[in-house]
């Protein structure tokens, strides 16, 4: 693995680890008091954490050269993707152990990033030279 990579993966971790915490923060919160599905609570948690996790990996991780007109829709797209994953996850928890634990978001926050990482390496902000 080369410097820039591992520069990559190890700044992805921290702002997206800060995303995480962000996104499963607000998803304990409201299932403790507003206690909405599980699904309601995931959505509001991955909404705010998106823009946390768009500019630090706009400016940290990936240092993109991109407009952010094209280089946010873009990775929104691909946070949609892991979003989607996420959700599956969650199902997959709830159907396999019959109930509705933030250890399934956790879970699901964990398997969603890798995809996250590889689209937006590759993809979302891949350098516009």
């Amino acid at each position: 693995m080369n410097r820039n990579l591992i520069r990559k993966i190890v700044s992805f971790g921290i702002v997206g680890g800060g995303a995480s915490l962000i996104h499963i923060a607000v998803v304990w919160w409201l299932l403790k008091t507003v206690a909405p599905s599980i699904f309601i609570a995931n959505t509001v948690g991955f909404l705010i954490a998106l823009f946390w996790s768009y500019l630090g990996h706009y400016f940290v991780t990936f240092k993109s050269d991109r407009h952010h007109s094209s280089a946010f829709f873009q990775f929104f797209l691909v946070a949609l993707l892991g979003f989607f994953i996420n959700n599956v996850v969650v199902l997959l928890w709830i159907y396999l152990f019959e109930n509705q634990s933030i250890f399934a978001v956790i879970l699901a926050v964990a398997v969603a990033a890798i995809a996250v990482f590889v689209a937006s390496n590759f993809w979302a902000f891949k350098s516009a030279r």
